[in-house]
């Protein structure tokens, strides 16, 4: 009886440590599966942050775009007016270099007509 109860003490005790033991492993694998759900959520937010940082980027450079684009056509448009208005000037002084030589045709004639 005391061989068997001494044999049953120690078998409870193994029973025990293993039981401890398999808790720690349990609790080891709690704390690593924690701790890789915390680094795959921080590389998810990261991710997030990161693909929020392109979109704001290409955003601002669609809009940097727009407004280059918008730049060039006013600036196409004013060189058109430009042109335009140095088209007008050119071909009105054209006008009057043949009206003022027109004039001085008549003049000559006039002239010519009161010599004879």
């Amino acid at each position: 009886p005391l061989f068997r109860s001494a044999q049953e003490q120690i078998r409870k005790a193994v029973e025990r440590q293993k039981q401890l033991q398999e808790r720690s492993r349990e609790q080891e694998l709690r704390k690593e599966r924690e701790s890789m759900s915390e680094d795959r959520e921080r590389s998810i937010a990261e991710l997030k942050d990161s693909v929020a940082r392109e979109a704001q980027k290409s955003k601002l450079q669609h809009a940097t775009i727009i407004s280059l684009r918008q730049e060039v056509e006013e600036q196409r448009q004013f060189a058109k007016q430009a042109n335009q208005e140095k088209l007008k000037a050119i071909s009105k002084a054209k006008d009057l270099i043949r009206q003022a030589r027109r004039e001085e045709i008549d003049k000559l004639k006039d002239k010519l007509e009161l010599e004879h």
